[in-house]
Formats: structure tokens, C-alpha cells, sequence
């Protein structure tokens, strides 16, 4: 029998934000990125992206920049401290299942 797995968007569902976005921010705060042209590239992709307009190929390519010029040791534990400093902070609490009253 093959395993069935489900993948689904965590942003604006369990946590109240865009995780993609944030991680830019988190990476700009470690100094891995010019503030101002991160900042000012990344606000550009965000609102392609909520138009429907991104380019989804030049996304990748810029909001990977970083983590490949940090290399796999250094971006294992930035993506740790942002899980646990931004992700799991945000994660909202489940709804109560109880009737209401």
C-alpha cells in the first residue's frame, strides 16, 4: 500500500502570516541580506503574488539567494531558530469543538 501524504498552505490558516515573507525578514535580520534591496525586491514579489501576477521561477531564484550563499550548515539552523522564534510562536491555538451554549 502507498503511504497518502497531504500537503497544505500553513500561511493565514494555522499562523497569521506569510511564512515565505517572514522568512526574508528573519534572514535580512541575520545580515545575510541588504535591508533595503531585500526589503524592496521582497514587498515587489509580495504584491505580484497577491495580484496573481508572480514570477514564480524569479521567486525562487531570489528568496533561495541567501540560503545558498550561506551554504546547509548555517541554513539548518537559521531554518531551527525561525521555526522556533517566528512559526511556532504564531501557530494559533485550536477551535474549541464544544457546542456553543
Amino acid at each position: 500500500m502507498t503511504p497518502k501524504i497531504a500537503f497544505f498552505d500553513l500561511d493565514h490558516t494555522l499562523i497569521p502570516m506569510d511564512s515565505d515573507y517572514e522568512w526574508g525578514v528573519f534572514t535580512t535580520a541575520l545580515g545575510w541580506n541588504d535591508p533595503d534591496e531585500f526589503t524592496r525586491r521582497n514587498d515587489t514579489y509580495y504584491q505580484h503574488y497577491k495580484a496573481g501576477t508572480l514570477d514564480i521561477h524569479d521567486y525562487v531564484r531570489f528568496a533561495t539567494a541567501a540560503i545558498r550563499r550561506q551554504g546547509a550548515i548555517k541554513s539548518e539552523a537559521a531554518h531551527a531558530q525561525f521555526m522556533s522564534t517566528v512559526i511556532q510562536k504564531a501557530i494559533q491555538p485550536p477551535m474549541s469543538s464544544s457546542p456553543a451554549p
